[in-house]
């Protein structure tokens, strides 16, 4: 762009030099005079008295050398040299990820790395620079039932495993992408396009998940449930064990009545094993301590990641999977698959065993279709779009399969006349712009009292004025480029829209000079909800301002949408705060803070934002299943 505007001047320039001098202007004939004084003398200056002779400047030189100039920055800039240093850091990175054995560009079934059957690869690009990253396998149904037969063969083992050694398993996993935290961080910027500084970010956020699930796999109990009659004993299973077996005629040291029925409990189910098939078997030993309470795991997993966050929507739901005896067929986005395949691979180094983690990668709709056909695949779990949320949910009626999805939102973020304005810009700022405005919780829809509305707006405006757009691997970088050319149409479509009907663009609102799919970040004012933009999602560096009058209005407002996953209030009412995030109909309410998400609290939507929840001890029940147990006539001597 600055070269193209140099080439302009040249140009305009050259049309007024060529005019008689007494048509100039005063100004401009100012300027050339400035000009001319501003040109290097004939000779050095002397200490005697001279006669100082300038050169009088052709005018054609100073045009022909501005233009020339302004040719050579616009054919730099379409060749690409301005993106050499982004190109050799890109190049850079991949190179070390390579060598360390991270950059895998193959599937992983039952343990072993596999091209797909056909041959058949798909490219990873770099949303920065447009780079093809490496060629990955391009995997359909019969990759995927292979993995679905690895992932059912190694549950028969995997779920028979003590707690304990899940856990251990499982705190190796997390030791390992941490020490592995720089180079992970840095395929995550190469493939996905966020900072460097986000990506480490998220390698953080994502590790978490796996150590929540390492602890929490020691912590999955049932209940004994107060009979309501004399002769009964009632418990619900929730956790896998190992079965104890108390032979009739062997000794032990239970003393007292509720070990006695225990001991009849263990011989209960001595009896039953018989009956029941080897590969349904998951009942596991536990020492006689105590009452002890069982589950089952739900079974073989298919999990279904995006590419916004290519590793922590993948441990979100791996880490409690593995934790609670279940085994797993990852499906990563196509658009980022080298941070899944690479946490595979360390999982392998922490000696996972084979089959329990696979991952396949390609054909979507193949791969979808093979996952929801399959009985031995007991539930589905996605984090994604609304619309193939709804195709996954159906597609799971057939074999009646349990389903954890966490779809799309429309954030409502909502700031109160008697809001800190410093705190509601930067939590705005955070909830809105994280990762380029591509989260499923970024703010939607700033909602903004009458009474601090403009302050707001220009606040926020000078806010995002300073941020600094870029290649994620450049410093001070706080936005990178959207993920592909289909985001930024969708980004162009909405803005479009609600300028049309009246909204007014108080920055941005265009492409960033930089290319590619680099979006200036804007705010646009004037918002109504009769736009699309504040009734989809918008997925990109866009923050819609909307006015409320009265706290019912801004909860109307809010809730007036099929979504319902994450919110943002700002305040300095406590009583306001309850009240309004007791009033919204989202998942997840943040007072006073726009980052809200943690390994620790649960994470799910309402309305058509999802099922379930990940995260949390909440998390793992997603994965087991509940037993009712009544022993009867237990007052038989």
């Amino acid at each position: 762009m600055a070269a193209r505007n140099l080439c302009c001047m040249a140009l305009r320039s050259s049309k007024l030099l060529s005019r008689p001098s007494h048509l100039l202007s005063v100004q401009m004939r100012m300027q050339m005079q400035m000009l001319s004084s501003s040109l290097p003398l004939t000779r050095k200056a002397s200490p005697f008295p001279t006669k100082i002779k300038i050169l009088k400047p052709n005018k054609w030189v100073f045009v022909i050398l501005l233009l020339l100039f302004g040719i050579f920055l616009l054919l730099v800039h379409e060749s690409g040299l301005f993106e050499w240093q982004m190109s050799m850091d890109a190049q850079s990175v991949a190179s070390k990820l390579n060598s360390s054995g991270l950059l895998r560009t193959q599937g992983l079934i039952g343990g072993k790395w596999s091209d797909a059957y056909d041959g058949k690869t798909i490219k990873v690009y770099n949303p920065a620079t447009g780079e093809s990253i490496a060629d990955v396998a391009c995997m359909g149904g019969r990759e995927t039932n292979d993995a679905i037969s690895a992932a059912y063969t190694a549950y028969r083992s995997w779920s028979k495993t003590t707690a304990a050694e899940r856990s251990k398993f499982l705190r190796k996993w997390y030791d390992l992408l941490m020490a592995h935290k720089e180079e992970l961080a840095q395929l995550i910027t190469l493939e996905q396009g966020k900072t460097l500084k986000e990506s480490i970010g998220e390698i953080n956020y994502g590790a978490g998940f796996i150590e929540f699930s390492a602890e929490e796999a020691k912590r999955i109990y049932g209940d004994i449930i107060p009979a309501p009659l004399s002769d009964r004993r009632l418990f619900v299973l929730k956790q896998v064990v190992r079965s104890y077996i108390v032979e009739e005629d062997q000794p032990t040291d239970l003393k007292g009545d509720t070990e006695v029925i225990w001991a009849k409990v263990f011989n209960f189910w001595s009896q039953i094993q018989r009956f029941i098939p080897e590969d349904m078997n998951v009942i596991q030993e536990v020492t006689m301590l105590g009452p002890h309470l069982w589950t089952q795991p739900v079974g073989v997993v298919g999990a279904i990641t995006p590419w916004n966050f290519p590793l922590a929507m993948i441990t979100r739901k791996v880490g409690p999977a593995l934790a609670c005896g279940c085994t797993v067929v990852i499906k990563p986005s196509e658009l980022t698959p080298l941070t899944a395949l690479a946490a595979a691979e360390l999982s392998i180094q922490a000696g996972i065993p084979a089959g329990v983690v696979n991952v396949v990668m390609g054909n979507a709709p193949e791969i979808g279709d093979s996952l929801l056909a399959s009985p031995q695949v007991r539930k589905i779990t996605f984090t994604g779009s609304t619309a193939v949320g709804k195709k996954l949910m159906a597609g799971s009626a057939e074999t009646v399969k349990k389903v954890s999805l966490e779809l799309g939102g429309n954030a409502p973020c909502i700031v109160f006349d008697d809001a800190d304005l410093d705190v509601a810009v930067k939590g705005t700022l955070a909830a809105k712009f994280r990762n380029s405005g591509q989260t499923c919780v970024c703010a939607n829809r700033i909602i903004v009292q009458d009474g601090i509305y403009e302050k707001f707006a220009n606040a926020l405006r000078d806010a995002v004025l300073n941020m600094k757009v870029g290649d994620g691997f450049s410093e001070d970088v706080a936005q990178g480029p959207l993920i592909n050319e289909a985001a930024v149409q969708k980004v162009e479509s909405l803005i479009h829209d609600a300028t049309s009907k009246g909204a007014k663009v108080i920055l941005g609102g265009k492409r960033h000079s930089l290319g590619f799919t680099f979006y200036e970040p804007t705010v646009i004012s004037d918002v109504n909800i009769d736009m699309r933009i504040s009734r989809e999602e918008v997925f990109g560096p866009v923050a819609p301002l909307l006015r409320f009058k009265t706290e019912e209005d801004a909860i109307r407002i809010a809730n007036d949408t099929n979504a319902g996953l994450g919110s943002y209030v700002f305040t300095n009412s406590i009583q306001r705060s309850w009240r309004v995030a007791e009033a919204l109909e989202y998942g997840l309410v943040g007072v006073n803070e726009g980052v809200i998400s943690t390994e620790v609290a649960p994470f799910g939507g309402f309305k058509q934002s999802g099922l379930g929840r990940e995260g949390s001890k909440y998390g793992m029940d997603e994965y087991l299943e509940i037993k009712y147990v009544c022993m009867g006539n237990m007052n038989k001597e």
